[in-house]
């Protein structure tokens, strides 16, 4: 049994068959899977495909991923896709392969458990006091294109211009871990739009006591995020596209007693798991998430307590170990234990006599 992850492995599935065709494979994206009309323009897309359908479980995050697969596979490689029974069925390869959705969650348990440690509690009354009197917007990403930092900085300006009486009473802790090709042109370019962003916004709207964002453009400890997930009344998470979004789940999961508002990009794939209770917004209209921050920081408690109770149900139902156990199950009970009960049998050609 072999469970490969990601992007970088889509060869190894059709690789792993070929030495080994009893073996049973699984292979799980964690990232969204493009449209057919952009996957076409790969120049090695019949490759990559066919590598994948070498598994015999191929699991995305959301439905949406699986029809752009299964699209891609049938306009591609002329596979028969039979999207009800979630099967791809190639006639050149004689094999059906299973696709599915396979929302991947997080450990709750092991944010119960931090929650309840004293080095959090003294980290939570040292932000307590820093933050005093204020309404805390959370943002936590990745300094990456996708992330949408730039529209979320955007729509703060856009809130506070409409709102300027909030511009003291509301901080946006925005934290920005660098990545590993972080140095690139691209992301070096990225990094400077951000920078230049909050100084524009913090020019704009701060005291001498107080500048509205409070930027970090560093990581910083599971403890820290704990905490200001635990203490923050918003939090917002504006992706432009993304598989998931764990931070959405550890935010609720941390806000057993705030009930804060989540206001999370239709973009994320967390969207269509937490859509019951979170503010969804196009992170591309700015100013629709200026509304959706007024309306955040001014929800009633009964509708922030509803909200909160959809999203932390199903947070709490559907972990990390639970994806784990769900994708690791599916694959062991597939009909095809060597890949060849799978294969199809071609009928036999009628003789020309009777054509």
């Amino acid at each position: 049994l072999v469970w490969v992850h990601d992007y970088y492995l889509m060869l190894l599935p059709q690789m792993l068959r070929e030495a080994r065709p009893k073996m049973r494979i699984g292979w799980f994206l964690h990232t969204p899977f493009p449209s057919a009309e952009i996957y076409h323009t790969l120049p090695h897309r019949k490759t990559i495909l066919r590598g994948v359908l070498g598994a015999n479980l191929i699991g995305f995050q959301i439905y949406d991923y699986v029809r752009h697969f299964m699209t891609a596979c049938a306009s591609v490689l002329g596979t028969d896709v039979n999207v009800e029974s979630t099967y791809i069925l190639d006639a050149q390869q004689r094999t059906a392969v299973t696709v599915d959705a396979f929302p991947v969650g997080i450990d709750c348990a092991h944010f119960q458990s931090l929650l309840a440690t004293r080095e959090l509690k003294d980290k939570v009354i040292e932000l307590q006091r820093r933050f005093d009197g204020k309404k805390i917007v959370l943002g936590i990403d990745r300094m990456d294109y996708i992330k949408g930092i730039p529209h979320k900085l955007l729509a703060i300006d856009k809130f506070l211009s409409a709102h300027p009486s909030w511009a003291g009473k509301i901080q946006l802790v925005q934290i920005a871990t660098p990545i590993m090709r972080g140095d690139t042109a691209r992301y070096v370019k990225l990094r400077n739009k951000v920078h230049k962003l909050v100084g524009q916004i913090n020019g704009r709207f701060s005291t001498l006591a107080h500048a509205p964002i409070h930027y970090l453009d560093q990581p910083i400890s599971p403890c820290d995020v704990a905490a200001l997930c635990f203490l923050a009344d918003v939090m917002m998470i504006t992706s432009l596209r993304e598989g998931m979004n764990a931070n959405a789940f550890e935010y609720v999961a941390c806000q057993q007693r705030n009930r804060g508002v989540l206001i999370l990009s239709e973009f994320a794939g967390s969207a269509q798991t937490l859509g019951s209770g979170a503010i969804l917004v196009n992170p591309f209209n700015t100013d629709a998430m200026a509304l959706a921050l007024y309306e955040a920081l001014h929800m009633p408690e009964a509708d922030r307590e509803e909200r909160h109770h959809n999203m932390n149900e199903y947070v709490q139902r559907f972990t990390l170990q639970y994806w784990s156990d769900d994708f690791s199950t599916e694959l062991m009970t597939q009909e095809d234990a060597d890949h060849e009960l799978l294969s199809l049998e071609l009928p036999e050609p009628l003789p020309r006599s009777e054509l």
